[in-house]
């Protein structure tokens, strides 16, 4: 094997993608339109055997508490590969990045099972975010239209600054949740804005956020 780690081309956009589908459980729709919002060569890695992707990590920018970071997203390898200490090697790129970006690097592993890889590779627990439950017996109050830049203001002010992303990242979000069928609305109790983010199944209407 002629393993070897850069920063992804242009022109590997098609073998991320292909690769990215065989690895998670995500429509080509789906995974065509993160491409057009978030592939950015100078923010994915790649690992490389010879001239084939057989790795791929894609970093996001946004902030932690007022301080630059980014988000690791679609960390994936080739499964005829997995084993070799690819995602390992990975991993290590992903670190020296945010170093030369005097940046945080943050990950929310899909399972717990992927806890222990990720610790292995030098990662931590950071903590873990909590929703307000809203009961029937809340006062009902009307859903207003809300457009990406409310979206993430309200987002941000309730997760107090904690995980900042900018508004296009936030457009983005919105979009990828319309795609699955959710719709984001605005929501005003007791002179408090929230946002409700909501979506219809067959036993009725539920909400994930």
């Amino acid at each position: 094997m002629n393993l070897y780690i850069n920063k992804a081309k242009k022109s590997d956009e098609t073998a991320l993608k292909r690769l990215f589908l065989n690895s998670f459980d995500d429509t080509l729709g789906f995974v065509n339109m993160f491409f057009s919002h978030h592939f950015n060569p100078d923010y994915t890695i790649c690992a490389y055997d010879g001239d084939r992707i057989v790795g791929e990590a894609h970093l996001l920018p946004c902030e932690i508490c007022g301080a630059p970071a980014f988000y690791a997203y679609g960390i994936c390898v080739d499964a005829e590969l997995r084993g070799n200490g690819i995602g390992k090697r990975i991993m290590c790129a992903i670190k020296d990045f945010g170093k030369a970006q005097n940046a945080a690097i943050v990950l929310h592993p899909e399972n717990t099972d992927l806890f222990a890889f990720y610790e292995n590779s030098g990662f931590y627990p950071c903590g873990e975010w909590c929703f307000e439950e809203h009961t029937a017996t809340a006062a009902p109050a009307a859903l207003l239209p809300c457009s990406a830049t409310e979206y993430n203001e309200i987002r941000n002010n309730r997760f107090v600054n904690l995980l900042v992303w900018d508004d296009g990242s936030a457009e983005y979000a919105l979009t990828q949740e319309m795609f699955f069928g959710l719709s984001a609305y605005k929501v005003i109790t007791d002179n408090r804005e929230d946002i409700v983010l909501c979506g219809k199944d067959s036993d009725g209407v539920f909400i994930k956020e």
